[in-house]
């Protein structure tokens, strides 16, 4: 495994490592800084292309060229050797293995029982209900405490939290005994330890998240495309709740809300009015989060997805 310490534009500074015949890149942001988060990961099958020239490492996968800038021009060319190597010797392979491939491909069709479809696109929009009703619950907690609005929250979390787990080729159970205690006691300062729990829970699931045979997945989005619609719902979260309790990183998760906006439609052929999402964005500073455009940034949001998500 090759580790390097690197940038990516748009998508800030972390750690680029080559492992398993897998390019991943780290970085910290948001309320989830103390742990680590994939924002990109591509696998060597997809990779065209990987070259190097002083600091700078590009690596093009599905037609876009990725240019990472590395620590040292050192680093930057040992990550591009071992990927190389890497490249062929999986085309050495696959070209040996081919005829297997084929043969074993023509025996499963015969035997396997039909595999019944992942809904990606209605997973995810479920999720985001669920992000956006733990973050209310933490927006409750400010000032004074309305438990009956928390109460609220919490019960539309676990619902969709059920509805999570049950989908099909969905394997994800989230904990809430710890919250909803924290909940029934009235104490606020567990309830906010335990909701941001569950959050980082439902992140780490999605950053994990993989499909086998994304043929499967009847929808626009691609898994990647699943990790950036997750992760756009929670920046608009902590925009709304930084604009609440007075968080200088507002201004900051702004723009990386911006820029992963941006990549979500990309290879879809869906359009979307990220000016217009933007637009409100600013709203929700000016406005201090009020409820009615905390809502409206909500609901724009989610409409601009459902050229994606929905089958």
């Amino acid at each position: 495994m090759t580790t390097v310490k690197a940038s990516l534009r748009n998508r800030g500074s972390g750690r680029l490592e080559f492992a398993d015949g897998t390019l991943k890149f780290y970085v910290e942001r948001g309320r989830f800084r103390k742990t680590s988060e994939l924002v990109r990961e591509v696998p060597i099958t997809d990779v065209e292309a990987a070259a190097v020239a002083g600091k700078e490492f590009s690596v093009t996968w599905k037609g876009v060229a990725d240019v990472f800038d590395v620590e040292t021009a050192e680093s930057a060319e040992a990550i591009c050797d071992e990927v190389n190597a890497s490249l062929e010797k999986t085309a050495e392979t696959a070209e040996l293995a081919e005829p297997v491939k084929a043969a074993e491909a023509e025996v499963a069709e015969k035997k396997a029982p039909r595999q019944e479809p992942i809904a990606l696109g209605k997973v995810v929009g479920v999720a985001l209900n669920v992000i956006d009703s733990l973050f209310d619950v933490l927006r409750s907690l400010q000032g004074r405490v309305d438990w009956k609005r928390v109460e609220d929250a919490l019960k539309r979390s676990e619902e969709g939290a059920g509805a999570l787990a049950g989908e099909a080729g969905m394997v994800m159970s989230l904990d809430f005994g710890g919250l909803s205690s924290a909940v029934k006691l009235r104490r606020a300062r567990e309830v906010s330890k335990e909701a941001f729990g569950v959050l980082k829970s439902l992140f780490g699931h999605f950053a994990g998240l993989t499909v086998t045979d994304e043929g499967l997945v009847k929808t626009h989005l691609s898994v990647e495309g699943a990790r950036r619609a997750v992760l756009a719902s929670y920046l608009l979260n902590d925009i709304i709740l930084g604009v609440v309790v007075g968080d200088a990183e507002v201004v900051k998760e702004c723009d990386e809300f911006a820029a992963v906006l941006e990549e979500l439609p990309k290879g879809t052929g869906v359009k979307m009015d990220v000016d217009a999402v933007n637009a409100i964005v600013n709203r929700l500073v000016v406005e201090k989060a009020g409820e009615t455009v905390v809502e409206e940034s909500r609901a724009l949001f989610q409409k601009q997805l459902d050229g994606l998500i929905n089958i």
